[in-house]
């Protein structure tokens, strides 16, 4: 599959590249989420330390 370089790509490119980075990382830390086991302290302790690989300040 030949790569794609971001200045070939459209602004709507740009903007679906990114949204699907995004939901991929949604989808990653959803997965972890799943896992915690909540029944327990330890698991809340885990999950309070679950942070998305690219965390970002939303304003």
């Amino acid at each position: 599959m030949p790569s794609i370089r971001l200045e070939d790509l459209s602004p709507f490119g740009r903007l679906a590249l990114k949204l699907d980075q995004e939901l991929s990382e949604l989808a990653r830390v959803g997965g972890q989420i799943a896992r915690v086991d909540i029944g327990s302290d330890n698991g809340l302790d885990e999950k309070g330390s679950l942070k998305p690989s690219s965390a970002k300040p939303r304003c």
